[in-house]
């Protein structure tokens, strides 16, 4: 406070106080108020205000001959204030008895604060921060605090009602994340911290630090200085989760650029950075992409940009993880890599090099055709090959980034010369088969076999597609029961899948009429339709 707020608080304290007695003493009294001043009185407001409707008199009295004085002219109806530093025993006990209560009242900051509150007792710890008593003091007296009346005022619920009037915060709902979000989200808040006293800012980050951990000061001297506060800390993040030889630089940079001295040690830098992590990976806003691309810009002005792997959120993390992972085809990376915020947004690129780990996986087992019959190799394709399709058919659609589209057209190579050899086998076992394996599901034999048995018990739906692959096949199932509801049901106890060996030439004429028919025949879509109607299975 400067020295005319101060003269101004002590004066308001003297007045606060003889209104607090105006109750007791009748209004047509000649009565004296004695106050105790901290040091030489003086008194530079109105010497005659009016208080609660009745009409004081104040007197700065530095000697005991004025206080005589003043108490001598002491008239009926107004309440005259003796302000005196003498202490009681230079006054002597005549002039004590012709002050109110007999005493010197006390009136200081404190005294005042209590008044203005109404609060029965404050809390000791409250007198020690004088941010504290100043900021309760001009709050209450622009009525701006709710009533304390009769309750005796703690140090917690003191600093929260500050909070919630200067901040619009309340810090019993508050961790150091969610700081990060009112700070960062809510410009008025910012604008709030900037405009706060010196002192009153300072006793706040302390009062934070002790709270929250003392990663709160990095918080809010950053929202001091940046309105891009979260994209200040999720480079932070960055730079802190890099091993401790690749962030050093880019640590001292940050630092130095960013406070002055003392600086935040390492790992408040991380515990803050850390947090507004966790807070943006939770959040989904305009403003969090938005602050994340500026954090994309920042730690490349800090020249730190490789470092932006090592962040769950950064867009130039992603694709470094995604390198990695088409690159090593690495367990570990690929746990890092779906950890990353973009890993879901939108999906594919990761699916792709996922497809390509398992791709890699497969073909660590050194597959080869074994099957000695056509039948086995149905089974094969049903139980293993479409998802090799599948995931081949993933990484063959390649990627926007160089490194990732050669390293996804390597494993695609290797692991589709492996997989055409199991077509030769099967082709080969099916050109010496003497008729349609019996142990095997045919478009012939899918009717009676499959679909007549359900038909006795339920309504059954059939849908035929013409020309789906096993791959598809496989996507549309696992679309079905993941995002509809429906559950698949299989035959196989181990739940193995079934493929069903189609007529050849492998044509719709023979294929799909051979379906409707439940025999191997030739034919068109309108015979189809009779055919399938009149069969005897229904």
């Amino acid at each position: 406070m400067s020295t005319a707020e101060i003269t101004s608080a002590g004066e308001r304290a003297v007045l606060e106080r003889v209104r607090t007695q105006l109750e007791g003493i009748p209004t047509d009294a000649a009565s004296a108020v004695g106050i105790r001043a901290s040091g030489r009185p003086e008194w530079h407001g109105d010497p005659r205000p009016m208080l609660d409707g009745r009409q004081v008199r104040v007197v700065a009295c530095p000697s005991v001959l004025a206080v005589l004085d003043a108490v001598a002219g002491v008239a009926a109806g107004v309440v005259t204030a003796v302000y005196t530093d003498r202490p009681e025993n230079e006054l002597g006990e005549a002039v004590l008895a012709r002050l109110y209560k007999g005493r010197l009242l006390e009136a200081n900051r404190h005294t005042l604060l209590r008044d203005l509150l109404g609060a029965r007792s404050l809390d000791p710890r409250i007198q020690r921060d004088p941010w504290l008593v100043d900021a309760l003091i001009e709050l209450a007296g622009a009525g701006a605090l709710p009533s304390a009346s009769g309750v005796t005022l703690g140090q917690e619920r003191a600093i929260g009602l500050v909070a919630l009037a200067r901040l619009g915060l309340d810090p019993e709902q508050l961790d150091l994340a969610a700081l990060i979000e009112a700070f960062d989200g809510i410009s008025s808040i910012r604008s709030r911290w900037r405009d706060l006293a010196g002192g009153e800012r300072a006793g706040f980050q302390a009062y934070f630090a002790e709270r929250l951990g003392v990663a709160t000061e990095v918080v809010l001297v950053l929202a001091r200085k940046y309105d891009d506060l979260l994209a200040e800390l999720l480079v932070a993040d960055a730079i802190m989760a890099a091993p401790g030889t690749e962030s050093a630089r880019a640590a001292g940079a940050f630092g130095q650029s960013r406070f002055t001295a003392p600086r935040p040690s390492a790992a408040d830098l991380t515990s803050a950075g850390r947090a507004a992590a966790s807070y943006a990976l939770a959040t989904a806003s305009p403003r969090i992409d938005q602050q994340v691309r500026r954090a994309d810009a920042l730690i490349e002005e800090l020249d730190a940009g490789m470092l932006a792997q090592h962040s769950d959120l950064l867009t130039a993390g992603f694709t470094e993880r995604l390198a990695a992972v088409a690159n090593t085809l690495d367990e570990a990376a690929l746990a890092r890599l779906e950890r990353h915020r973009e890993a879901a947004l939108p999906p594919h690129r990761v699916e792709r090099v996922r497809a390509a780990l398992r791709l890699h996986r497969w073909l660590a087992t050194e597959p080869e055709p074994r099957h000695a019959t056509a039948a086995e190799g149905l089974a094969d394709h049903a139980g293993q090959l479409a998802w090799v399709d599948r995931a081949l058919t993933q990484v063959r659609a390649g990627d926007a980034d160089p490194r990732v589209a050669a390293a996804l057209n390597g494993i695609a190579g290797r692991a589709g010369a492996v997989r055409t050899s199991f077509d030769a086998s099967f082709a080969s076992r099916l050109a010496v088969a003497a008729e349609t394996p019996t142990e095997s599901l045919s478009v012939e034999t899918f009717l009676p076999k499959v679909v007549a048995p359900l038909a006795q018990q339920h309504e059954v739906l059939l849908v035929v597609v013409d020309g789906m692959s096993g791959a598809v096949a496989g996507e549309l199932a696992d679309r079905l029961t993941e995002r509809s509801g429906w559950t698949e049901v299989v035959r196989a106890k181990d739940g193995a899948r079934e493929a069903i060996l189609a007529a050849l030439p492998t044509e719709t004429r023979y294929s799909r009429s051979s379906l409707f028919h439940a025999a191997l025949v030739s034919g068109e879509q309108a015979a189809e339709r009779a055919a399938f109607a009149s069969l005897r299975l229904w």
